[in-house]
C-alpha cells in the first residue's frame, strides 16, 4: 500500500501561504496530488508562472514530506516565539473637505466666497462638513460672499459630493481616497442668504494621486437669476499608517501611527483600546475614547460611540471616529467626523478571522490536509481529507495538470475534522487530483 501526504495552510481567501514539498497549487489555493502506475518521483515542472509539482508516490515520499513538515513547523514556532506585537494597516479619512477661497470667473480678485463651519464673525476655516441626513444633501457649510458693491453677504449652502462610487469596495467612497481620481461629476444643492435664496450646481474633478481637487459651482438665485460661477480648490484629508497591537481575549491594546498621505511632516500617533463584544454570535470591536497627538504636539481628543461597533468585512474593520477638535489652529472646534479602517492580515489559527477580533485562547482550526492511500489488491484508492469545521472542499480530477477544466468528483463539508473518500483506481495511466476549498 502506497501512501502520500500533502499538507498546506490556507489564508482566509483560500490562497496558499505555505507549500510543503511536493505538491501545492498556489494559484488555485488547492491541494494537489498525482496518481501514476509507476511509483517513483520524476520531476518538478513549472508552467503559467505557477508553482506546481508533479509527483509519483512511493514509501520514501512519506518520510520526506513528514520530515519537511516537522522542520517547517519547528521553524515557524522559532520564528514567532516571543513576538507579541501584530501589525495591521490603518487608514483615517475625513468626511469633511477643506475648501480654499473661491473666486468668481471674470470679476477680479475682490469677488470671493469663503466656506466655514464656524460663526460668521470668526475667520473662515474652509470646512464643508457632512450632514448625515439621508433626506438632505450630503454636505453643508456657512459662507461669506464678498461683493465690493454690497459688502460681505453671509449665507449657508448645501450640496452633494460624489459618494456613490466605491471601486475597491473598502467601504470608503472613492471621492475620499487620494489614490483614486474623480472624473468631472455634477451635483446639485441649494443656498440661502438674507437677501435671496436659490439652487446650486457644482462640478467636481480631482486627479488620482492628489489630495487637491477643483470644484466649480454656480448659485442660481430665484429673484436674480444665475450669479457668476465660482471656482475653488478643495482638499481631501487622508492619513495612512500602522496599528501595532497585542492580541487579547477581551481587550486589545495598541499604538496607532498615521501620516498624511500628501505631507509626511503631518503625523498622528496615540494609543488605541478595542474592547471585544459578542453580537449575534459575532465578535465586534468597540473603541474607547482617548487622546492622540499631532506633529505639533497638540492633543487630539476623540470619542467613540459605544452604540456603533467596528464591524468586520473580511480583513477590514471600519467605524466612525469623532474628534473634539481636529484642527486646533483654527478659531473654533471643527473637522469632527472621520472614518477609521483597520486591515489585519494576521490569522494565527487559520480560521479566517483576523487576530484583532479572534480569541487567541481558542483551539486552532484544523488545517487542510490530504492523504492518499492506494490498495492495488482491491484496485481502490482512499483520500483522507482533513480541514476546518464548517468549511467545504471539493475533490477534483484531470488527466492533464495544466488543464483549465477540472472535473468535480466529490464535495466534503467538514462536519468532522476528517473524512475518507474511496474510489476505484483510474483506467488512465496517469491522473491528477486536487482538493479545492469552496
Amino acid at each position: 500500500m502506497l501512501k502520500g501526504i500533502l499538507e498546506g495552510v490556507h489564508d482566509p481567501k483560500d490562497a496558499a501561504l505555505l507549500c510543503l514539498d511536493p505538491c501545492y497549487d498556489l494559484a488555485y489555493g488547492s491541494l494537489l496530488c498525482c496518481y501514476k502506475q509507476q511509483a517513483e518521483i520524476t520531476r518538478r515542472e513549472s508552467f503559467m508562472n505557477k508553482r506546481v509539482f508533479t509527483v509519483r508516490f512511493r514509501t520514501q515520499l512519506v518520510r520526506n514530506v513528514l520530515m519537511a513538515a516537522s522542520l517547517w513547523v519547528a521553524f515557524l514556532a522559532a520564528l514567532t516565539d516571543g513576538q507579541a506585537q501584530h501589525i495591521a494597516q490603518a487608514r483615517l479619512n475625513c468626511l469633511s473637505l477643506r475648501f480654499q477661497r473661491a473666486t468668481a470667473a471674470g470679476l477680479g480678485p475682490d469677488y470671493t466666497l469663503d466656506l466655514s463651519s464656524l460663526a460668521p464673525q470668526e475667520p473662515p476655516n474652509g470646512e464643508f462638513y457632512p450632514l448625515f441626513d439621508p433626506l438632505d444633501f450630503s454636505h453643508a457649510s456657512n459662507f461669506i460672499l464678498n461683493d465690493p458693491s454690497m459688502g460681505p453677504v453671509p449665507g449657508n449652502l448645501a450640496f452633494d459630493v460624489p459618494l456613490l462610487r466605491d471601486s475597491n469596495t473598502n467601504q470608503i467612497p472613492d471621492f475620499f481616497e487620494t489614490n483614486l481620481g474623480i472624473e468631472a461629476t455634477t451635483t446639485e444643492g441649494d443656498y440661502a442668504t438674507p437677501v435671496d435664496q436659490g439652487t446650486i450646481k457644482a462640478t467636481w474633478t480631482r486627479l488620482a494621486g492628489s489630495s487637491l481637487g477643483s470644484c466649480r459651482f454656480q448659485l442660481i438665485s430665484r429673484p436674480f437669476g444665475a450669479l457668476p460661477e465660482y471656482t475653488a480648490s478643495f482638499e481631501v484629508l487622508e492619513y495612512a499608517g500602522l496599528l501595532s497591537y497585542t492580541p487579547s481575549k477581551s481587550t486589545v491594546k495598541g499604538i496607532l501611527t498615521l501620516t498624511n498621505v500628501q505631507n509626511s511632516s503631518d503625523a498622528i500617533t496615540g494609543p488605541v483600546t478595542l474592547a471585544k463584544t459578542l453580537t449575534n454570535g459575532v465578535v465586534e470591536l468597540l473603541m474607547a475614547s482617548g487622546r492622540w497627538t499631532n506633529s505639533a504636539g497638540q492633543a487630539l481628543a476623540h470619542i467613540f460611540s459605544t452604540l456603533e461597533p467596528f464591524p468586520r468585512n473580511h480583513l477590514n474593520y471600519s467605524g466612525y471616529v469623532q474628534f473634539i477638535d481636529f484642527d486646533p489652529n483654527t478659531a473654533g472646534e471643527d473637522y469632527f467626523d472621520w472614518i477609521l479602517i483597520l486591515n489585519d492580515p494576521n490569522d494565527s489559527d487559520g480560521d479566517g478571522i483576523p487576530d484583532l477580533s479572534d480569541d487567541p485562547s481558542a483551539p486552532p482550526a484544523a488545517r487542510l490536509e490530504l492523504q492518499l492511500e492506494i490498495d492495488r489488491a482491491r484496485k481502490t484508492m482512499s483520500f483522507k481529507i482533513t480541514g476546518p469545521l464548517g468549511r467545504t472542499a471539493t475533490l477534483q480530477g484531470n488527466e492533464y495538470l495544466d488543464s483549465t477544466n477540472w472535473m468535480d468528483l466529490n464535495a466534503v463539508t467538514f462536519t468532522n475534522v476528517s473524512h475518507v473518500l474511496e474510489m476505484a483506481l483510474p483506467d488512465s495511466p496517469m491522473m491528477f487530483y486536487r482538493l479545492r476549498m469552496n
